[in-house]
């Protein structure tokens, strides 16, 4: 039978539903089939972003503990933005030209007035992040739109800049801007809109916010829905139970969870939106991990079958 890929390392390993290859950038996985999964590609920015995110957090030989990742995953950064926001915002140098488009000329100055406040951040408040999410949606697809290509050889770096002064990317980002502006228009999307007051979850009549978003778009902390009349909701896919395990300094265990969509589907259990909440206000939950944690818990029911 043929190997798999496989890597033990004592810094860190990661996926971020792409294929083994970059799992370390410092030890590659090759030569492995590839009916496995590719290698040496260009990865997504989903994946970058975690690759990122992770060597800043373990940068000058920091340690990572269950709070790093916590952290790292309700920052609700946005790192296709961090990488490329810069790029785009050279377009929007004041007089800002209107984008001829099929039926009529856009005027992207209220994108690039949302996109210039916006936080970066996919969190409830952020205001903005609909317009580079619709905005990713069309300039993803621009030929030759990188300034820096890909490189094998620094993959979790590239490709990176855009080429805002080449006339054709320029030409099809502003496009992008205009095609982005319009889309939020058509489905009644302010702007500068609060994320949560657009991208919720409707539990017995009551609208929660839900933070994250696109990972095509550069968001690690995914969020996945359709633009809809009713905005973005209701929410397909993401983030569902998240858990992360550490041990504290004395040897116990540090045990975190959250189940986002909460445990229940009956509207009129006490637990059909709970955990929504929580994750809707950035908090977690402790699991009960020892024998006497799950005892001592009053909500415990025992159940003995015997034949």
């Amino acid at each position: 039978a043929a190997a798999m890929p496989r890597l033990r390392r004592d810094d860190f390993v990661t996926n971020e539903n792409d294929s083994y290859w970059l799992s370390n950038p410092a030890a590659p996985l090759e030569g492995f089939s590839p009916i496995i999964g590719a290698e040496r590609t260009a990865r997504s920015l989903r994946t970058r972003a975690g690759l990122s995110f992770i060597a800043e957090a373990l940068k000058d030989g920091k340690k990572a503990t269950p709070q790093t990742l916590q952290d790292m995953l309700f920052s609700q950064r946005n790192y296709g933005a961090e990488l490329l926001l810069d790029d785009v915002l050279t377009l929007c140098t004041a007089p800002v030209e209107p984008v001829a488009m099929s039926s009529s000329a856009v005027d992207i100055t209220p994108s690039c007035r949302a996109l210039r406040a916006w936080d970066r951040r996919e969190t409830g408040d952020s205001r903005g992040a609909p317009v580079w999410r619709e905005f990713w949606r069309f300039a993803s697809r621009i030929p030759g739109a990188y300034r820096v290509p890909f490189n094998a050889a620094d993959a979790a770096n590239t490709p990176r800049g855009l080429q805002t002064d080449q006339p054709g990317v320029r030409e099809g980002l502003r496009r992008a801007l205009a095609q982005a502006q319009q889309r939020l228009a058509q489905f009644n999307v302010a702007l500068d809109a609060p994320l949560g007051t657009v991208q919720y979850e409707t539990r017995n009549s009551e609208r929660i916010p839900i933070p994250g978003g696109d990972g095509t778009s550069g968001m690690w902390s995914v969020i996945s829905s359709e633009l809809t009349r009713t905005g973005y909701s209701p929410i397909l896919a993401g983030n569902s139970y998240i858990q992360v395990i550490g041990w504290n300094t004395d040897g116990t265990v540090d045990a975190r969870g959250m189940l986002t969509y909460s445990q229940s589907d009956d509207p009129a259990s006490p637990h059909y939106a709970d955990l929504t909440k929580l994750y809707s206000a950035g908090r977690w939950i402790t699991l009960p991990f020892y024998e006497k944690d799950i005892v001592a818990d009053t909500n415990l029911k025992t159940l003995r079958i015997r034949e």
